[in-house]
């Protein structure tokens, strides 16, 4: 690997160059105008925020209103006290909070495939070399995880 110091003109087409105003920059032939700055907190916060609302107000919703039908019933193993999620979201009232608010994190989740398969290709561009191995794990994480989301 390169060090910084040791870069050639070449190397440095590849970076964008911030130009006067701040939303602009330029990679040399292009420009670029920066509409919108997404933090990565951002982008955290509004990927774990509607799952998590989504199964505690599931769980509160069926603790206050359906008690009865998720605690204290026989199974297998004998009389269950807790109660436990899969059962909790299967209750008709319970489900549709579920749904929804996991549904709001897919767009979120389609865009960390998204910026992560990118990242991980430049990863490999940093190191020069072409693995095949590599290649194929990025295609598979790119594929599986757009499979896990069709079947959210």
């Amino acid at each position: 690997m390169n060090k910084v110091s040791n870069l050639s003109l070449e190397d440095e087409k590849n970076y964008l160059k911030k130009l006067d105003n701040s939303t602009t920059y330029t990679d040399g032939s292009l420009k670029y105008t920066e509409i919108i700055k997404i933090t990565p907190l951002l982008v955290f916060i509004a990927g774990i925020v509607p799952p998590l609302a989504g199964s505690i107000l599931s769980i509160s919703i069926a603790l206050l209103f359906h008690n009865d039908d998720i605690s204290n019933y026989n199974w297998q193993c004998g009389r269950a006290l807790l109660p436990s999620l899969s059962r909790i979201i299967n209750l008709p009232l319970e489900r549709a909070f579920w749904q929804i608010l996991i549904l709001m994190h897919v767009p979120l989740r389609f865009l960390e495939i998204c910026v992560q398969t990118e990242r991980y290709a430049r990863f490999e561009n940093v190191i020069k070399g072409k693995s095949k191995l590599h290649f194929l794990l990025i295609k598979v994480y790119t594929i599986s995880g757009l499979i896990e989301l069709v079947f959210i």
